[in-house]
């Protein structure tokens, strides 16, 4: 929820579908994780990296937005890979 309410107010200043939908494979893919502490903060640095070179790059605001919540996407994705090969 800090997610997505963090992207609205910095990026969008909008509730879009995509936002909330974004949010939630977030969750999916926090939940998935935590069977792994490092694996679980790994995934937290990632989206605090994220949200920091957005907001240092000059681009608009749809741009920006789009590619904060993509990231949760791309997450999941990469989640079900380890969760594939390499759980124990």
């Amino acid at each position: 929820m800090i997610y997505w309410l963090t992207g609205v107010a910095v990026f969008t200043r909008k509730i879009r579908l995509f936002s909330v939908v974004s949010a939630l494979l977030l969750y999916a893919t926090l939940r998935s994780l935590t069977y792994s502490p490092l694996l679980t903060s790994l995934a937290l640095a990632v989206l605090i990296g994220s949200f920091i070179a957005l907001l240092i790059m000059k681009s608009s605001r749809e741009q920006k937005s789009t590619v904060y919540f993509s990231v949760p996407c791309w997450m999941l994705l990469g989640t079900v890979i380890i969760n594939l090969f390499w759980r124990p």
